[in-house]
């Protein structure tokens, strides 16, 4: 029984702890990310995709804030590639990084300061970004005096007029003002963790005002066989039949 007393005890601990440590944890969890349903945005050659801040995509050149381009041309006989991504409103202060950034690198104010970011020439990476591979965009939106921080996870394949650009998925800190990880998802809901907390909490107080009951087995009293009344050769004298 103190076993089963010490287990409810810390259970209650550890309910109460995570309830308290996600309302502690909830400052930067406005993370929108947007994938097109898992399977990301396929951008062919001489293709433009276009995003915006709400996670709307499209082809078009207007009411968009940003555009990722594959492009060719062709300079001195030599055929080149380009795929870059660019801000569609470079006066509003829209910006893009033109380095790639890993997984777990912050963005914020400082380190997205381009217009354009090139990816490739020719099918060779510029400024950091793997060909072929995955790295990440920074991506800076401005509206107004409201500053909005976000990733672009962006896939180049094999080098050649046969490559491809794919952005398979794009985050974006809700939050003015407040940075954003490359490839930072939405945090668990605070309320998610409350309900949990709460489920455990009941449960342990159910259990204690439920009675425990335990089988035992008792033995089992046969009663032993008694002895015949008469026996062969005997006689047994009964005073209180006769008369």
């Amino acid at each position: 029984m103190k076993t089963k007393t010490n287990t409810s005890s810390r259970l209650l601990k550890y309910s109460v702890a995570a309830g308290a440590a996600t309302v502690a944890g909830t400052a930067s969890s406005a993370i929108s990310v947007f994938d097109n349903g898992g399977s990301g945005w396929s951008v062919d050659l001489n293709e433009l995709l276009s995003i915006r801040i709400d996670g709307a995509t499209t082809g078009e050149t207007v009411n968009r804030d940003f555009a990722f381009r594959h492009t060719s041309s062709i300079s001195s006989g030599y055929f080149y590639l380009y795929r870059f991504v660019e801000a569609h409103n470079s006066a509003g202060g829209n910006r893009v990084s033109r380095s790639v950034f890993s997984d777990g690198q912050v963005i914020s104010n400082g380190n997205v300061t381009a217009v354009r970011g090139a990816m490739t020439s020719n099918g060779v990476g510029l400024n950091g970004w793997p060909v072929p591979g995955t790295g990440y965009v920074g991506l800076k939106f401005v509206d107004g005096t409201a500053v909005n921080y976000g990733w672009a996870e962006v896939t180049l394949n094999a080098k050649g007029p046969s490559q491809t650009l794919t952005v398979d998925r794009f985050g974006v800190e809700m939050t003015p003002g407040v940075g954003i990880t490359a490839g930072a998802i939405p945090e668990p809901s605070t309320l998610v963790f409350l309900l949990a907390g709460a489920t455990g909490l009941y449960y342990i107080r159910n259990r204690k005002k439920t009675k425990q009951f335990e089988i035992v087995q008792k033995p089992i009293w046969v009663m032993p066989p008694r002895p015949p009344l008469f026996q062969a050769g005997e006689f047994f004298y009964l005073p209180f039949f006769c008369q």
